[in-house]
């Protein structure tokens, strides 16, 4: 018999019923079996047992050992029936045994597979005399317990959802499938080492995240910002793969991580990672140097790790549009090293503008010495002698560096040599490239290209390519000028460093930042050329070559506006002084995390929507913050179909925005806000009508006339329209237009039976889509009814087929429904609320005016709305609807005709029918309603 002191009593009979019905339609119940063993009615056999038989000893079936499995359960907080137990974990996804011949066919086949260290788990039993393989088999492996240090079952079962949701023991699954697959079992994080001994407790710790190690341009910037930075503060290295530079950050961080195996890191991985350092060290701020490691900033944010992420690529170096925008979503602060790249993001992703970012010149980067500086001689003397040549000792020498891909403009380098050489110069002009050639698979075929296009020019005299160097020096020190002919570079080092030494620096306008920098100077605006103009860099390079009081005034000019404007120290104190300003809006964050946590209002499941469920209500609200942070308090309006609103009724751009005198809406998330300001009511809050629980709904057959249009370009939906108005109980005539004669006969077919009202069906022009037939084609029956509702056959091909029937079924839930009787509710709140003139589905994306403002300004001025439209508003997505007729006569007395609605095929965005969908709530406004919207729990598309 089992303890009483762990009965698990119900709170109600509700309670016991539902769990009744579930155990009996389960497999593990045999009311018989149970009545035979118990003297108990079979009727009552359930409910006794779990009221009582399981805590005398009793089994509800025979094939299943409750007395068994209870003190496993027990072990980890469950202490109720434990068939009740049972099945609530099935449910869940885990692995369930009904008895121990079960748990031990398992426990035999991990015995044999030495993953499973019984010593080491049994000392977290604490002193229990449970099994301690059984425990891990029955509840440890889905609590998160590793089974010994080589099997991480937490991370195996976040790292592979299929796994997790198979309902196999993960440890059963790696060991017959997962190993061949090469399925990791253990994180990343767990096999690396994580160094405190050269923390100084008097300083801050700064996390500085570098995507290589290698001697290339970005690496060596996060090696110079830890060289000042760990002058004054601990400066933990995470190095997301290796490179020559891996010895240097050990010089001179308090600790390095890494380097990684790759630089590819999984979601899962990256964070375990980002706990693991947050675990070891007490980090003030993050430094993200490249958008390369864009992987560790999302698990940063969530961990409320502040960010200063330091962008030195241009968009199209990410390949896919918009990706460069949506990873800084996650970035505290974002520094450009150059307005080149930020206006080139800003016109893929005009959302930037909506949170601040920098614009700063990094300094001279100081390279480190070689890790054998013995070698480096004799290469300083090959350098120097390739530069000149026998035969180019007084040649004018123009130097350009980086690796030899096409971006950097090799091809336009050698084109510049040849029309060099072309011109008369009073001597020899020649051309050295030096950098790293790319492996064969990555490079194309672009070097061959290069020494095809040198002999095909017949310059081979005078262009030489050499291989990457460890020290530029003498390659500097033998250079006249420098010709940065790359089509796209942000701010490169070796151009910095050429401007320093007072060498003339040519590059292409609107190339980057050494084009915009010297290019706003008079004294050195001469240096950039028309792009990509060879010609014109050829002429100026020969006149330089001719002119040396000329190309020494240039560079005496170029030294000086470089000096002014590269200065580590300088750059690498104002990355801080970004990194303490995170620190405070991160700070922030974290407290507006918890006002939201501990508030009921955030809707997890609406503001996730389609994205998803595999996570918390915490991991959910982080979410939340994070866009919100990005988008939410948006100065200007924002096209993101990612970013939602936080709870049905809540429109937060609209409180930052009328409450901007009131709160830092740039630091302050505008929910976290609102709850703390009491809720105060306002145009940011409007009423949702959310169906009552279903032994509540008394909705009797209202007495409004009701008149429904709709529009169906897919006639052969009718059929799931008029199901869900059976739903209901209201009488409610159809208006129903189609674009052809055979479009009509399907839907004459589909009402024949149709008893709740009459049927008018006409065939219109395809003009209009499916407001176009509403506003025009029953323009002179509206006036029948006190309640129109308006709806269509909305597919959204353009968004995928699954979208869009989700969609179209989340809007025709909402405003008839099968689930709930809607169409009932919604008329009833007209009937009660004289002041209610539209009613819409609440959508919890948050879309604006788009391309339409211009366009709905018209509009509006015709309806007679002399107001001027908000920024921020709530419209019916999708355009369907339920009114009062009298709500929506300033649309009707537009009197717009069929020649007045765009032609097919339309753009999916800017016309003059989005237009119409977004002033729908103005018009109902304007003619003295108000507007309400539909919620309903947890459906959501």
């Amino acid at each position: 018999m089992l303890d009483n002191s762990t009965r698990d009593s119900y709170r109600s009979r509700d309670e016991l019923s539902v769990d009744c019905a579930l155990l009996e339609e389960s497999e593990i119940f045999d009311a018989d079996a149970y009545s035979a063993a118990t003297g108990i009615d079979p009727a009552s056999a359930a409910k006794h047992y779990l009221a009582e038989g399981w805590l005398q000893g009793h089994e509800p079936c025979p094939g299943f050992e409750g007395r068994f499995l209870y003190p496993y359960y027990r072990s980890v907080g469950f202490s109720g029936c434990p068939a009740m137990t049972y099945l609530t974990l099935r449910a869940a996804g885990w692995p369930v045994f009904p008895n121990r011949a079960a748990v031990e066919h398992l426990a035999e086949f991990i015995r044999s597979n030495n993953l499973f260290d019984a010593a080491a788990y049994r000392a977290r039993l604490d002193g229990s005399d449970l099994d301690p393989l059984f425990h891990y088999i029955v509840v440890g492996e889905r609590m998160g317990h590793a089974p010994s240090a080589g099997f991480d079952a937490a991370y195996y079962g976040e790292r592979h959802l299929d796994v997790a949701q198979s309902g196999m023991s993960y440890l059963q699954h790696y060991v017959t499938s997962g190993r061949s697959e090469g399925r990791p079992c253990v994180s990343l994080a767990s096999q690396l080492e994580f160094d405190r001994t050269r923390l100084r407790p008097d300083r801050k710790t700064v996390l500085l995240v570098s995507h290589q190690a290698s001697r290339t341009g970005a690496p060596i910037l996060a090696y110079n910002i830890a060289m000042h930075l760990g002058q004054r503060c601990n400066v933990v290295a995470l190095l997301l793969t290796g490179g020559d530079l891996v010895y240097a950050f050990e010089a001179c961080c308090a600790a390095v991580i890494g380097p990684l195996p790759s630089q590819d890191l999984h979601p899962v991985d990256a964070e375990y990672l980002v706990r693991r350092i947050l675990a070891t060290y007490d980090v003030s701020f993050a430094i993200v140097n490249s958008i390369e490691s864009r992987s560790i900033l999302r698990p940063l944010a969530f961990a409320l790790v502040p960010t200063v992420t330091l962008v030195h690529e241009f968009p199209a170096h990410l390949g896919e549009k918009g990706e460069m925008g949506r990873s800084l979503e996650w970035a505290t602060q974002s520094v450009f090293s150059s307005s080149t790249v930020l206006s080139l993001l800003r016109a893929e992703y005009p959302n930037i503008d909506n949170w601040p970012v920098h614009v700063l010149p990094q300094g001279q980067s100081a390279l480190p010495s070689p890790a054998h500086a013995h070698e480096q001689d004799g290469e300083q003397q090959s350098t120097r002698k390739a530069m000149r040549p026998e035969g180019f000792e007084d040649a004018t020498v123009v130097l350009g560096c980086g690796t030899i891909f096409f971006r950097k403009g090799i091809d336009l380098f050698v084109s510049c040599a040849a029309a060099t050489a072309a011109i008369r110069t009073k001597k020899p002009v020649r051309f050295v490239w030096i950098g790293k050639r790319l492996d064969e698979e990555d490079d194309g075929g672009y070097f061959d290209h290069i020494s095809n296009l040198i002999a095909a020019a017949g310059v081979a005299d005078r262009v030489a390519i050499l291989d990457e160097v460890v020290d530029l020096e003498p390659a500097y020190a033998s250079a006249d000028v420098f010709f940065l002919s790359s089509r796209r570079d942000a701010l490169p080092n070796v151009a910095i460093d050429s401007a320093l030494r007072g060498l003339p620096v040519i590059s292409f306008a609107d190339s980057g930042g050494v084009s915009e920098i010297f290019g706003a100077a008079p004294e050195t605006a001469m240096s950039v050329v028309p792009g990509p103009d060879v010609e014109a860099a050829a002429r100026l390079i020969a006149k330089l070559a001719d002119d040396e009081a000329l190309r020494r005034d240039l560079g005496d000019a170029t030294r000086r506006i470089a000096a002014a404007t590269f200065d580590m120290g300088r750059y690498v104190r104002q990355i801080e002084h970004l990194g303490d300003e995170a620190r405070e809006i991160m700070r922030q964050r974290g407290e507006d995390f918890e006002t939201i946590r501990r508030d009921s209002m955030f809707d997890m499941i609406g503001f996730l929507g389609r994205e998803g469920m595999e996570t918390t209500r915490d991991e959910a609200i982080r979410l939340f913050l994070g866009r919100a942070a990005a988008l939410g308090t948006s100065r200007i309006p924002t096209a993101n179909f990612y970013y939602r609103r936080p709870c049905a009724g809540f429109h937060p751009q609209i409180y930052a925005e009328k409450n901007a005198d009131r709160y830092d809406t740039a630091k302050i998330n505008p929910l976290a806000h609102f709850i703390r300001s009491g809720k105060p009511e306002g145009p940011w809050y409007h009423q949702v009508l959310r169906p009552p629980k279903f032994d509540e709904i008394t909705a009797s057959a209202p007495n409004l006339r009701i008149g429904l249009h709709a529009h169906f370009h897919y006639p052969e939906l009718a059929a799931g329209l008029l199901a869900k108005l059976l739903a209901n109980r209201a009488r409610c005539d159809l208006l129903l237009t189609t674009s052809t004669p055979v479009k009509a006969e399907t839907l004459r077919a589909a009402t024949a039976g149709y008893e709740a009202g009459s049927v008018t069906i006409r065939v219109v022009p395809n003009r209009g889509r499916d407001i176009g037939p509403f506003l025009t084609a029953f323009d002179d029956a509206i006036e029948d009814y006190e309640i129109v509702g308006h709806v269509h056959s909305k597919r959204s091909l353009f968004a995928g087929g699954l979208l869009g029937e989700s969609w179209r079924d989340f809007l025709w839930q909402n405003l008839i429904g099968d689930l709930f009787p809607m169409l009932d509710i919604i008329i009833g709140h007209f009937e009660a609320d004289k002041t209610l003139g539209l009613v819409f589905p609440e959508d919890f994306h948050l879309p604006d005016w788009d391309k339409n403002r211009a366009m709905a300004e018209r509009l509006a001025r015709r309806m007679g709305i002399q107001a001027s439209l908000p920024a921020f508003f709530d419209f019916p997505v999708g355009t369907m609807f339920w009114a009062r007729a009298k709500a929506l006569q300033p649309l009707f007395d537009l009197k717009l005709g069929w020649n007045d609605y765009p032609e097919e095929p339309l753009p999916i965005d800017g016309t003059l029918l989005h237009a119409l969908e977004r002033l729908v709530p103005f018009a109902a406004q304007h003619a003295g309603y108000r507007f309400a919207t539909t919620h309903l729990p947890g459906v959501t598309w």
